[in-house]
Formats: C-alpha cells, structure tokens, sequence
C-alpha cells in the first residue's frame, strides 16, 4: 500500500514536473519570439535610423549649397547695384557735360546766325547800292546819248553803245535805246538790221507759223530768265506792228508767274495803269534792261533819288 502510495505522488510530482517543464519551454519560446521580435524591430529601427541620417546629411548638404549660391546671388547683386551707381555717376556727369556744350554750342550757333544775317543784310545793302550805281551809270550813257544824238546820228549806226551789265551773273541785257527815249515808239536794235515795210510781218509769216505766246515766267534767275525773254522778244517781232511800246511792255509784264516776278511786275504794272512815269517804263528797252535786277522798283527808285540828291549836293559843295 505504501509502494501504491509512493507511485502516486511520483506520479503526480512527475506530471508537475512535466507540467513545470511545459510551462518553462513555453516561456522560453515566448520570451525566445519576444526576443526575436525586439531584435527584428532593433534592426528596422536601426535602418530607418540610417535613412532618417542619409536624408538629415542630404538635405543639410542641399541647405549649405542653396546657403553658398544665395550668397553668391547677393555678391552679384553687390556688384551689379555698384555697377549701376558707377553707370549713373557717370550718365550724371555726361548729362551735365552735354548741358554745358549745349549752351556752348547755342551760343555759338546765336552768334553764328547773327552774323549771317548781318552778312545777308549787308549783301542785300551792297546789291542795291550796286543796282543803283549801275542805273546811274546807264542812265548817265542814256542822257549821254540824247545829248549827242542829232550831231552823231550818222555815226551811231556804226558805233554799238556801250551795254550796260545786269545783276545777273553772266546777264548781257540789251543795250539802250539807239535812239531819243523821247521819241515815242520802240527804237531801233543795236546792230544793224534789213529793214522791212511796215506790216510786212503778217503777210510773210502765216496765222499758224508764228509763234505763240510764251509761259508764264517761273521767276528762276539767270539763263531761264534770258531764254524767256527771248521768247517773248520773238513773240512780239512775229505779229510786227500788233504790238507797240506799251503793249509790249503790258503784255510782258502780265506774263509774270507766281513769286519774285509777280512782285517785281506789280507795282510796274500799277504805274501804267495809273499812267505815271517810272524809268523803267520809258520803253520796252528800259523794260528789258530792268527786268533781270528782280527787285522792288520803288524802292529803286528811291534810292536813285537819294543818289542824284547826294551827288548834287556833293557837287554844290565842291563848286
């Protein structure tokens, strides 16, 4: 009974053993996978740690270079903000250096213009003076030639009085008249001609044949203005006796176009309507020695009479 005994509680400290056992390899397996788990989780840890360090390095490295490139941005900002206040010191300067030559070159180009126009005037002053001087000289010849005309009629044929020069540069206007300017109709021409009946003219030369009348003049001096008045010079010799002294001179004179000769040919035109002597108008060979000077007649005239005034009183004092 007692071996019965014995066996049981063998039995039963045996299966607490095995009990016991059980239990520890259980534990032993659970803290075994527990063990594993932490290590299976250190080493995750450990390579998101590596990471999380690599992505830290990375942009630590990235935040130095952005660092370095802004740095070099302000230094050329730096440089460019002293560059543009070196470039406007200097646009400063040149603003102020022009302004000066501006005034410098203003002045001159003032002064320049003031001489010109003193140069003008004065020219102007000297073509009058000369115009008068010249009309002197041919109207001295003029009475020269009426004072002598009786006595020297038969020479005067042979000899060509001497022609008065134009203005114009080149201009040999025709000379004066051959004959007293007093006498009435147009004088003689200079040299020497065939004479020809009077009226002759319209039968030698048919209606449609002769030559018709001229443009108006265009006012452009020197050859165009001796080329028109040869034209008007044919004009009038194709119709002979149609065209006496005054009409001549009308019809000429109403020939004139727009601008210098227009205002040449106004007050001249005004003296005949008005029917009042002017030197110019004492024949169509006065005309025609007057045409080329293209300057007021009036105040030609006045001048002229300042002239012959001076010289008479000039000669007063010295007798």
């Amino acid at each position: 009974m007692l071996d019965d005994i014995k066996d049981q509680l063998l039995e039963g400290i045996t299966a607490q053993i095995q009990v016991q056992e059980n239990r520890q390899d259980t534990g032993v397996q659970t803290l075994n996978t527990t063990l594993q788990q932490m290590t299976n989780s250190i080493s995750k840890m450990e390579a998101s740690t590596g990471n999380i360090k690599q992505q830290v390095e990375s942009a630590a490295q990235n935040a130095w270079t952005a660092a370095n490139s802004a740095q070099l941005a302000v230094n050329e900002q730096i440089k460019t903000q002293n560059a543009i206040e070196k470039l406007s010191q200097q646009m400063d300067t040149i603003v102020v250096a022009m302004g000066a030559m501006g005034k410098q070159v203003s002045a001159a180009l003032n002064k320049q213009e003031e001489a010109i126009k003193k140069l003008k005037a004065d020219t102007e002053t000297l073509q009058e003076t000369l115009q008068v001087v010249e009309e002197r000289v041919s109207n001295i010849d003029i009475m020269d030639q009426d004072h002598k005309w009786e006595p020297e009629a038969e020479s005067s044929q042979a000899r060509a009085p001497k022609r008065p020069q134009g203005l114009f540069p080149g201009d040999n206007p025709p000379g004066p008249p051959s004959g007293p300017p007093s006498r009435g109709n147009t004088p003689p021409p200079r040299t020497p001609k065939p004479s020809r009946k009077e009226g002759s003219t319209k039968d030698e030369i048919p209606k449609g044949a002769r030559a018709k009348k001229p443009e108006a003049f265009n006012g452009k001096r020197g050859q165009e203005a001796e080329i028109f008045l040869m034209k008007m010079e044919i004009y009038f010799n194709d119709y002979g006796t149609a065209f006496d002294n005054n009409r001549k001179m009308a019809t000429f004179l109403t020939n004139m176009g727009e601008g210098e000769a227009a205002k040449w040919a106004k007050p001249l035109l005004r003296k005949i309507l008005d029917e009042e002597p002017h030197e110019y108008l004492a024949n169509w060979n006065a005309l025609k020695n007057a045409f080329p000077a293209f300057s007021d007649p009036m105040k030609k005239e006045r001048r002229f009479r300042t002239f012959i005034n001076f010289n008479k009183q000039d000669q007063h004092n010295t007798t």
